[in-house]
């Protein structure tokens, strides 16, 4: 019976270890075919996004966009409730080249709040994020750079209907990335950044009011720092006329804590603009971490609660269409 319980937890470690393997030989084939597909499509595209940078010179621009959702019931005896959305989105940016360095920063602010029916308003997006990266001229396209990128919300958020304890605030969580590595620049709309040596820090400044185990933190502390490899991708392109394509992808696999099990962030937007000012737009946003743990829910009557205290891992979505109202400066 030993022998045979040795033999069963030697080949139990041997296909986890075969599962390991598998996962991050399919993470890098994965980044190298993104990679790729993504890059050919940027080459293959024409259609310039942003207007060109002159060599020595300063490029400021910013946007600001809002975009609405609404329905309306009355009297309506299939059921439903009347609800209004409104998301305000500034997104600011300064970018610098010259013959032997760039030097890109972008800060960008959405902020989104709902009312449905007969319940007081809901914050239901908040989001700021700057980034800054510099670099030197490795060659045609490359660029050894350093990239900082900074991630928190404004304002308390809630998990809803319980208005009275906040779940998050401004730096709790916050979560920055610094990293080293090269940056690939074929053409003003595609970037690809591939550093393998990044900080990834987890920030939870107000301890007193925000658990911060929610984000992966132990019971006694405020920040969390995690050595890794860091992937971030950008990829603009007009696929029509009429129609713009955001995709913008984050990777991260800490190298001490699970390596196979990576962190991602993609965000995705699709434009159509009907006019100079008024567009219709398709915009998802996907995060995957392996720290924060995710409430079970389950029904009961027909109502959606909470299953005790059970976690889960999870992937976190987002999607909205929207109309929006739009001015370039």
């Amino acid at each position: 019976m030993l022998t045979l319980q040795l033999l069963t937890n030697k080949t139990k470690f041997a296909i986890d270890l075969m599962t390991t393997h598998m996962k991050v030989r399919f993470f890098v084939l994965s980044i190298l075919l993104l990679a790729i597909s993504i890059n050919s499509f940027a080459e293959s595209d024409n259609t310039p996004v942003e207007d060109s940078l002159k060599l020595g010179e300063w490029a400021h621009s910013g946007e600001g966009t809002l975009n609405v959702n609404q329905g309306y019931l009355s009297n309506w005896v299939e059921g439903g409730e009347s609800s209004i959305s409104a998301t305000w989105v500034l997104n600011l940016s300064a970018k610098y080249k010259s013959d032997n360095t760039s030097w890109d920063n972008y800060a960008r602010w959405k902020y989104g709040v709902l009312k449905s029916g007969y319940e007081s308003l809901r914050k239901n997006e908040d989001k700021f994020e700057f980034e800054s990266k510099f670099g030197f001229n490795a060659s045609e396209s490359w660029y050894y750079s350093g990239l900082v990128n900074v991630k928190s919300q404004l304002f308390n958020g809630y998990s809803y209907p319980n208005d009275s304890i906040p779940v998050s605030a401004f730096l709790s969580p916050g979560n920055i990335v610094s990293s080293l590595g090269m940056d690939y620049k074929p053409n003003k709309n595609f970037t690809l950044m591939l550093s393998p040596f990044s900080v990834k820090t987890t920030v939870v400044w107000d301890t007193v009011n925000i658990d911060q185990t929610r984000y992966g933190l132990e019971a006694d502390e405020r920040f969390k720092g995690e050595l890794g490899g860091y992937v971030t991708a950008k990829w603009a392109a007009n696929l029509h006329e009429n129609i713009v394509m955001n995709n913008k992808i984050e990777l991260f696999s800490s190298y001490l804590n699970n390596p196979e099990n990576i962190d991602i962030d993609w965000e995705f937007a699709l434009i159509l603009k009907a006019t100079k000012y008024l567009s219709t737009s398709i915009t998802t946003h996907l995060i995957y971490d392996h720290d924060i743990d995710i409430p079970v829910y389950t029904f009961e009557n027909g109502e959606r609660v909470r299953d005790g205290d059970k976690m889960t891992k999870a992937i976190q979505f987002k999607e909205m269409l929207s109309i929006g109202f739009s001015y370039k400066f």
